[in-house]
């Protein structure tokens, strides 16, 4: 990898790798100006010799909106029993209960930060759900 950042102005870094972004790597990149993080968190990038380097680290809003959209998913996938309903489909059954019930007016949010934001903020809720923040 150090060789890889020698002569590059900036890394774009997937948390998902199994590689760290480490002293090494930072004191290896000559013209090294930033390390863009697209994930959350920084465990894998050596902060301390980046900000010695003069290096600027930025994770920017990242996974927002798909974090957002997995949260409503599950809460969707709890109300309306889809599992259950699965299940008793695949095996040759279909219940009036696995229906589930509405969520209409029901909906809180505990937690109204960057994820618990972007439930409302990307419009993940029709026009006819008010979200309401709690916390």
């Amino acid at each position: 990898m150090r060789e890889s950042v020698r002569d590059a102005d900036g890394i774009l870094y997937m948390q998902t790798s199994n590689y760290s972004i480490t002293r090494r790597v930072i004191e290896a990149g000559r013209r090294l100006l930033f390390i863009q993080s697209a994930g959350v968190g920084y465990e894998r990038i050596d902060l301390e010799a980046a900000t010695d380097s003069g290096v600027v680290v930025n994770m920017p809003v990242g996974t927002t909106v798909s974090v957002a959209e997995h949260a409503v998913a599950l809460i969707l996938a709890c109300a309306k029993n889809i599992v259950r309903a699965h299940e008793n489909v695949v095996s040759g059954g279909w219940r009036l209960l696995d229906m589930g019930l509405e969520l209409d007016g029901k909906i809180g949010i505990i937690g109204f930060g960057r994820e618990g934001g972007g439930e409302a903020d990307e419009g993940l809720w029709n026009e006819g759900h008010r979200v309401r923040p709690v916390g």
